[in-house]
């Protein structure tokens, strides 16, 4: 439990939101955003949110101190960059998306039989579903739909993510089965807290097929270990509890009999406080092969290179292969990125005439974390115990599960005392992402997401006054006035007295600075007074 003393003093929590993923969305032309967005709390995210599917970037190596190079007074606070929106799957122009031929060319029969039943129109910004979802943004789609944001016509204040059937698929009886999997799934798995609530679905005969989740604020785990540049982002201590959320969402849905089979970094979302949720259900499938009859044998599904070894031959699956792919991503937050082999092809044929895959290292590397510590044996047994080849000789999520759990009680958390952080007047810190690498909007509100959850502690980050100070650094220094506004916070509740009246006063004189925030920056300095 946080501090009193640590608290700021004008803290409104701010407005609940629902919780499939909002935080990319508009900004104002400035990075302290439009007064709509100013912030309600000490450590804000962009309220507007932004978007993110939830089917859903990276942190340099953690030095000691954060060194900030000067940037003469001339030069201005930068300007953010147009919004680069990216989801998984890739976001595509509403424009892309398949036309559909004109009624007079879809119905009626000219040998008199009786006319096919009509197809719905592609979905697109305004169409309402059902009377009750307007469409108000797309979000993203994927190979058998798209999601949108939608607007709930009966609760207005409420929004959520909707995923519609792409309209080339609506007469396929197949897919029209698929999604309907999906949905049964989606409901089933609904009481664990690690996957998206289901709040609405289609009419079996609906002409547009869709179902309507919970939408979720927060940052994929692709974008976390995105900001690493090819370096682990997150301590050694961290990465085992963020699978801890993992394994704990993995026992939920097996406990229920469903294998998820497309487990990767971009369907993992990490909410602002601190939660992961699983999302993405689109090939997840009954472990009970009599509840399953649209999967086929020899059929390879899921993501190349996070599937199992035999998952990608084609072969029946279980909830072992899972683990497997929660290896892989474990792996990866350890050593900062995949270090595999390319996978083959994915086999189209049945497993005894499919080419075999290379086997992958179950090594997670000697090395990770900012500061360059060795991975500990007993967290590199759990990750090669995970990444076995054989399902027979992997732990089940649960015993994997136990195990962890185990080791983190007898590996308390470091500590660490907090350094000063004075006010960034450059654009860069120690260890600086590459030229070649800029940062985005996106990158900066994930920056400042990492520095909110290790500054208040959350679910599977622990608090770390000296980690958010770095974060917030790095987003001050891309010009993100909010970042700087909470970096002064962060050196208050250390003691930094000159530091914090340093990063207020920045605030406060701050050309670009909303009023809002211009207001709570000089009230912070007037009670320091």
């Amino acid at each position: 439990m946080s501090s009193p003393s640590l608290q700021h003093p004008d803290h409104v929590p701010a407005a609940e939101s629902p919780t499939i993923a909002i935080h990319a969305g508009q900004r104002a032309p400035v990075r302290s955003a439009a007064p709509h967005d100013a912030p309600t709390e000490l450590l804000p995210m962009a309220s507007d949110g932004g978007t993110r599917v939830i089917q859903p970037r990276q942190v340099v190596s953690e030095p000691q101190t954060v060194l900030v190079r000067p940037r003469s007074e001339a030069q201005p606070i930068r300007r953010p960059r147009e919004r680069v929106v990216q989801s998984t799957p890739q976001v595509s122009q509403v424009s892309q998306v398949p036309q559909v031929p004109p009624s007079s060319e879809r119905h009626g029969q000219p040998d008199g039989t009786e006319p096919a039943p009509p197809i719905a129109d592609a979905p697109r910004v305004g169409s309402v579903l059902d009377g009750r979802w307007r469409l108000t943004r797309l979000l993203g789609q994927g190979g058998m739909g798209q999601v949108w944001l939608g607007a709930d016509l009966r609760l207005p204040t409420r929004t959520a993510a909707v995923k519609t059937m792409h309209t080339r698929f609506v007469e396929d009886p197949s897919f029209r089965e698929r999604f309907a999997r999906e949905q049964t799934i989606m409901a089933t798995v609904d009481d664990c807290p690690h996957i998206p609530a289901l709040l609405d679905v289609s009419a079996e005969d609906a002409p547009t097929p869709y179902y309507a989740m919970q939408v979720i604020r927060g940052a994929t785990l692709r974008q976390i270990t995105q900001l690493g540049h090819g370096k682990p982002v997150l301590s050694l201590h961290d990465t085992c509890t963020v699978m801890v959320e993992l394994l704990e969402g993995l026992c939920g849905i097996h406990r229920h009999g469903i294998i998820h089979r497309d487990l990767k970094p971009g369907n993992l979302i990490i909410t602002p406080d601190g939660r992961l949720i699983i999302t993405d259900f689109g090939i997840a499938k009954p472990t009970d092969p009599e509840a399953d009859q649209v999967t086929r044998f020899g059929q390879a599904v899921g993501s190349n290179d996070y599937a199992s070894p035999e998952q990608r031959r084609g072969e029946p699956v279980d909830e072992r292969s899972d683990v497997y792919s929660a290896g892989i991503i474990w792996r990866e937050m350890l050593v900062g990125g995949l270090q595999q082999l390319k996978s083959q092809p994915k086999p189209q044929v049945a497993p005894q005439a499919a080419p075999q895959p290379k086997q992958r290292s179950s090594q997670p590397g000697h090395t990770s974390s900012p500061s360059g510590q060795p991975v500990p044996s007993w967290i590199r047994a759990l990750c090669s115990a995970a990444l076995r080849p054989d399902p027979d000789q992997r732990p089940s999520a649960a015993e994997l599960l136990e195990r962890l759990r185990a080791g983190l009680l007898h590996h308390p958390t470091p500590t660490e005392s907090p350094a000063a952080f004075p006010p960034p007047d450059g654009a860069t810190v120690s260890d600086p992402a590459p030229v070649d690498s800029p940062c985005t909007d996106d990158d900066i509100d994930t920056m400042r997401l990492l520095g909110n959850l290790y500054f208040r502690g959350s679910h599977c980050l622990a608090r770390n006054l000296a980690t958010a100070g770095r974060w917030y650094a790095r987003a001050a220094a891309e010009g993100d006035l909010k970042a700087l506004y909470n970096l002064g916070g962060v050196n208050q509740a250390a003691g930094h007295r000159a530091e914090a009246q340093a990063c207020f006063r920045a605030v406060a004189d701050a050309p670009s600075v909303i009023p809002s925030l211009r207001d709570l920056a000089r009230s912070r300095l007037t009670a320091q007074r």
